[in-house]
């Protein structure tokens, strides 16, 4: 599949509407009506969306809309990937993934990747991590390409998690964790209309039908189409659980989440 035509598909909805070039820098909340409503705020204080249910699904840049309201670094990493474009009209006949990935874009091109960095902030395509990719793909195929044949790259930030599983339900309300069960993350107290999805990795697109349907549902409270444990492995609010086992957020935490 294209990545680029299923998303311009699935925003063909009739009851979708697309903005595009503005930038949300923050969220606040407003009561009208003794009913919470949601803003999303530009640079500038203003106002470009308003709605009683929000979800929160940009990425990385999840953390920056979300720290007002309790998000916690200990939660997620940024990681940088790097993919190569290479001149080839041979060697790739078909999408191949293992030791790295490799497809072929046009009958000419194919692309293969991907590099994995972290703590890494350069947004620049370097040729270390080019290298990187080929001696991923000399592995997968058997072809050597030559560093000639390389014609450019993207660089991109994705969103993990210490645990791998993505963050998918309505966001714990921290401020109210001394007035309700903290054990089990179902307990935990929620902002009401704040949704988040992030932490999806490097599977985005494999990960966001079934959690849309997650999501969904969770919203319009219809049954959900997963088991409770399962839900559970994606709230968002287990990693409150588990600091409110272990002690406070930090490093010595995350590997046993």
């Amino acid at each position: 599949m294209d990545p680029r035509e299923v998303v311009r598909h699935d925003l063909s909805h009739g009851t979708i509407s697309v903005r595009t070039g503005v930038r949300v820098s923050s969220l606040e909340q407003e009561v009208c009506d003794d009913v919470p409503v949601w803003l999303a705020k530009d640079d500038q204080g203003r106002v470009c969306g308003r709605a009683a249910v929000l979800i929160v699904a940009n990425g990385t840049g999840a953390s920056e809309l979300l720290m007002p309201w309790g998000w916690n670094a200990a939660m997620t990493e940024s990681v940088r990937g790097q993919v190569t474009w290479l001149h080839n009209t041979t060697a790739v006949s078909h999408p191949m993934a293992g030791d790295g990935y490799a497809l072929r874009l046009s009958r000419d091109l194919v692309m293969c990747g991907a590099s994995s960095h972290t703590p890494d902030e350069d947004p620049g395509v370097r040729q270390e991590d080019h290298d990187h990719n080929l001696t991923r793909l000399a592995r997968l195929t058997g072809l050597r390409a030559l560093a000639q044949e390389v014609t450019g790259g993207r660089t991109a930030f994705r969103l993990n998690t210490w645990d791998k599983l993505p963050l998918v339900g309505p966001w714990p309300d921290v401020s109210q964790r001394q007035t309700h069960r903290t054990d089990q993350a179902r307990m935990w107290p929620r902002w009401e209309g704040l949704y988040v999805m992030a932490g999806l990795g490097g599977r985005g697109l494999t990960w966001a039908p079934l959690l849309s349907e997650l999501l969904s549902a969770w919203i319009t409270a219809e049954p959900l189409p997963l088991e409770s444990d399962l839900v559970d492995a994606l709230d968002p609010a287990r990693w409150q659980v588990k600091w409110a086992r272990n002690g406070s957020p930090g490093k010595s935490n995350r590997t046993h989440a």
